[in-house]
């Protein structure tokens, strides 16, 4: 071997050394809102354990999970859709052609779209375990922990996730609309130490009294470290009474260019209102708040 050879490999492995050492996990939990412009993707890192809540409306969600994952983990511990919209389900059709999931959280509603029974199709062939969530369950991963506050009850048929879907989505009497979808979305609250993060996909107003009303019953904790906007800042969300129980430090925007407005100006003016540092996806990029589980 000559030594232009022995330079070569040389090089290589100091360069897969140096990637081992950029990638390699710390003890830290990392919450991440990726850049995927007007849609939803946030990724919760704890250790070697990776959990998506929503993949966005496009593919963008890769780029966000190479540039935090370490390069050879492609598996992911628990992917949740909160709810089959297109802008927090269609990066998820990329995510489980690319990666491991071990199990899927979702409601057991079907949106009457090419994209869901793509996804659809995806989780069926490749057999990853589902389960559809409801209110006051708890769920822990690697040493965190999340609290379901929403919905109330479980939506719809779990045995929509152990067959093909009909060619005629509506004999089964479950298609919803989209504001059914928004209504239903599955609310999470992450808690690890005393690092709390709500997630609450795009539910409306008269949701959001009724997790105030659970929470004032279910000792849920009050100024909270991270909120996740949401429906990306939208008017129809993020109520007075909502941010007033909550109080949280920071709120994250997960927004990007549309024709809406989003966020809109009173949502922001409440969230200041209550002492919140905004971030935005469509300003910083991606978004990523680190705890160690004693700051709040």
């Amino acid at each position: 071997m000559n030594n232009k050879n022995i330079l070569i490999i040389i090089v290589l492995f100091l360069a897969t050394a140096i990637s081992f050492v950029i990638f390699w996990p710390d003890s830290r939990l990392h919450l991440i809102a990726c850049d995927v412009g007007q849609g939803d993707a946030i990724l919760i890192i704890k250790g070697f354990d990776q959990i998506l809540v929503d993949g966005g409306p496009n593919d963008k969600v890769l780029g966000c999970l190479a540039r935090h994952m370490p390069f050879w983990d492609k598996k992911i511990e628990l992917v949740v859709n909160t709810h089959p919209e297109a802008d927090h389900l269609k990066g998820l059709v990329s995510v489980l052609e690319s990666y491991e999931v071990d199990q899927l959280l979702a409601n057991s509603e079907i949106n009457d779209t090419d994209l869901f029974t793509q996804f659809h199709d995806l989780v069926m062939n490749k057999k990853i375990k589902v389960y559809s969530p409801r209110e006051g369950e708890k769920i822990k991963i690697g040493g965190v922990e999340f609290a379901v506050l929403w919905p109330q009850e479980r939506v719809g048929d779990l045995a929509l996730w152990t067959k093909p879907l009909p060619d005629k989505l509506a004999v089964l009497g479950a298609t919803s609309t989209k504001e059914s979808l928004n209504k239903y979305s599955v609310v999470l609250l992450l808690k690890y130490g005393r690092f709390t993060a709500l997630m609450p996909g795009d539910i409306p107003k008269d949701q959001e009294a009724r997790i105030v009303s659970f929470c004032q019953t279910a000792n849920c904790p009050e100024n909270i470290s991270v909120l996740k906007v949401s429906h990306h800042g939208s008017a129809t969300s993020t109520s007075q009474g909502f941010l007033d129980y909550f109080k949280p430090k920071e709120a994250i925007i997960s927004v990007g260019e549309n024709q809406w407005g989003h966020p809109r100006q009173e949502v922001l003016d409440r969230l200041v209102g209550v002492g919140s540092k905004i971030l935005r996806t469509d300003l910083a990029g991606d978004v990523q708040i680190t705890s160690d589980g004693n700051n709040n």
